[in-house]
């Protein structure tokens, strides 16, 4: 078999591509024609190489004087392998399936994906209502009622603390002058401690309606937020302040003297939350509030530059939702243990469509994009029942 192959090998050197491709058409009848071939035409070059001479070459000597191996029949490396089959190369791995190079991968032909269920970080709101003589009856019965129905409405959607605030109670106190009536967590729609809370609000005055002090006993306190909360990053934390707009005299005795305009420590205590990450709404009450103190405390705020006002039950009420959808935002705590540990392994989908989100996998918090937001939003007030999935594991 070996000298066959040198034969092959040799010829193919010496008579090029068309003596290659003739030993390709011969080859199905058998080694004697090959070997007729490849002798007269090498025997012609010998001839004009040696002056005439005939002495074959190395090239010339077919195997046993020109019989072919074995009978004529081609060697082993004329016939296919294993019998006429092609070799492993030849046919598809494991009876024609595609090899591991041409299926799918495991991620898609295996891939079986875990539905994650998930729970709504609640954004923490904190309700500031003034306490002043100044607010009639029936202007503290809207707001009360007001409070009720806005936190029946949303009761499995926030975290609810609650204060009522004088500027001054004393003439020379400016710290703890807000009376805390519910601390800061989350509440079912009926319960107690809240209709406890906003049952407490009380129209009498107790000193001015200044809120710089109160707003500085929220920031000194940290009351907005919630004790040891694993989402602080992502927790929406917020305050409503429920106002006149006046700011009287409070600073002018003992501690509480500041320097300046009488808006301007209001506004300071305001921008101190905004620099402890905690977002300010001004919702105007009253009959005849002072505009320009709503203003000032509302730019601080970052609100529009008139801020509005009402006072009746429905006009509150639908100032303080607007303020809460404002801060509802859309971000969840991944209900699965354990937690994947990066955003490549989460699959999160609005309406069938992918949507852009990011992920702490230290907390286990999907934030959804503003985009992706809006169209959850859209979705849900479309009635789609559903619209976010969120799955893992492919």
């Amino acid at each position: 078999m070996q000298k066959s192959l040198v034969l092959i090998l040799w010829t193919c050197l010496l008579v090029g591509t068309s003596g290659c491709a003739l030993l390709d058409a011969s080859s199905g009848s058998g080694g004697d024609g090959q070997a007729a071939d490849v002798d007269s035409n090498e025997d012609a070059q010998d001839a004009r190489d040696a002056g005439g001479t005939d002495t074959p070459d190395v090239g010339d000597i077919s195997d046993a004087g020109g019989t072919p191996d074995a009978g004529g029949t081609p060697d082993a490396g004329g016939t296919p392998d294993a019998g006429g089959t092609p070799d492993a190369g030849g046919t598809p791995d494991a009876g024609g399936t595609p090899d591991a190079g041409d299926t799918l991968d495991a991620v898609d032909a295996g891939c079986n994906p875990v539905v994650v269920q998930f729970t709504p970080i609640r954004p923490n709101i904190y309700v500031m209502v003034q306490r002043s003589a100044a607010i009639d009856h029936n202007l503290i019965d809207n707001v009360k009622g007001a409070l009720s129905d806005v936190f029946s409405d949303h009761a499995e959607d926030i975290n609810l603390g609650l204060m009522q605030w004088a500027g001054q109670i004393g003439p020379q106190v400016c710290d703890d002058v807000g009376e805390e009536l519910l601390l800061m967590g989350e509440y079912p729609s009926s319960s107690t401690p809240v209709a406890q809370g906003i049952a407490a609000i009380v129209r009498d005055g107790g000193g001015s309606s200044a809120p710089g002090p109160a707003l500085k006993q929220v920031y000194d306190r940290n009351l907005v937020a919630l004790a040891d909360d694993l989402f602080s990053d992502e927790r929406k934390q917020v305050v409503i302040l429920l106002s006149d707009g006046e700011n009287n005299n409070w600073r002018t005795t003992g501690e509480c003297q500041v320097e300046g305009d009488r808006y301007d420590y209001p506004v300071q205590r305001i921008e101190a939350l905004q620099g402890n990450g905690v977002l300010t709404y001004i919702v105007g009450i009253g009959l005849s509030p002072n505009q320009d103190g709503l203003n000032a405390l509302g730019g601080a705020a970052g609100m529009d530059t008139t801020v509005p006002w009402s006072g009746t039950r429905s006009g509150i009420q639908s100032a303080l939702n607007s303020t809460i959808e404002r801060t509802l935002d859309c971000v969840y705590e991944l209900n699965l243990s354990p937690l994947p540990q990066n955003s490549a392994d989460i699959q999160v989908k609005i309406n069938g469509a992918s949507a852009g989100f990011t992920y702490n996998g230290d907390n286990g918090a999907l934030t959804l994009g503003k985009q992706a937001c809006t169209n959850l939003k859209a979705a849900l007030a479309n009635g789609v029942n559903e619209p976010l999935k969120v799955s893992t594991g492919c």
